[in-house]
Formats: structure tokens, sequence, C-alpha cells
């Protein structure tokens, strides 16, 4: 199936609940989860439980783009966890987060996670082929145009 036009508006409980379901299956337990849509910026808090090291409160900020293949770049702008911050964090974070999405189309780019086309070409039946042209984050709503 080839998708040539396409506007998808999420709002954040549907951003919030498609998360929360990728995270499901890892290791790392989300306790509770928010994902707020700013002008510009996606802001995430969450308590997880991380094996070995029990509960942590951690916030993000994330700043959107399109990669040139059509997928989407989330690049950890900000980041602090119980009153700490750095690159150290964002790191390790990441680690975690590709980890527990557990999907070979989403990984780590330095500060960023980037979700491939081949995600939703691969993973959908019937296999989706979809190019993202725009992403615009608004007050409570993500626009996704492809």
């Amino acid at each position: 199936m080839k998708i040539e036009r396409l506007r998808l508006q999420v709002n954040e409980a549907d951003a919030t609940a498609l998360v929360k379901r990728l995270l499901s299956a890892s290791q790392t337990r989300v306790d509770t989860l928010s994902i707020r849509f700013e002008e510009g910026v996606i802001r995430t808090e969450a308590m997880v439980t991380i094996p070995l090291g029990g509960p942590l409160s951690v916030s993000a900020l994330w700043q959107l783009s399109v990669t040139p293949e059509g997928g989407i770049r989330l690049e950890m702008v900000t980041v602090r966890a119980v009153g700490l911050s750095g690159g150290w964090l964002k790191s390790v974070l990441m680690d975690r987060l590709t980890t527990a999405a557990g999907v070979h189309e989403i990984r780590a780019d330095g500060d960023a996670l980037v979700v491939d086309p081949a995600l939703w070409e691969k993973r959908f039946s019937p296999p989706i082929e979809m190019r993202i042209r725009t992403l615009t984050i608004q007050p409570g709503l993500l626009i996704v145009e492809a």
C-alpha cells in the first residue's frame, strides 16, 4: 500500500498511549508517563523503574525533524532526572530507550532517536510505503504530513 498524501493529527493522550505500548515489553518499567505538545517541542515526564536502579523521575524536552529518507528524528534537547542533568544522562537514556523499543527501525543517533521509514513499511500488514514531509508541533497537537 502506498500513501501519497496524508495529514495525521495526534493528540497528547494518543501519543502517550502509543509510547506506553511501545515500552511495555521492555525491562524498563514506566509507572507514569506524560507527553505534552508545546509550541515547537515535546515535553515528556516519566517515573521509570530501571532494573537494579529503582524508581527515577525523568523529564525531557524533544525537538522533531524529518530525516532525508522521510523518517522522524526526535532530538533530546534537555533531560533532568532527580535534579541531575548532563550528557551522560542523555547517553544512558538513549541506550535504554532504543533497547526498550526493541525495534531495529528505531535507533539512537547521538542525542536523538531516529525512526526509519522502514518501520511502517515492514511492520504493518499490508506494508505501507510512506515518506513524512512535515512535522508541526502545536500546543496539545502533533501534525504529521506525508
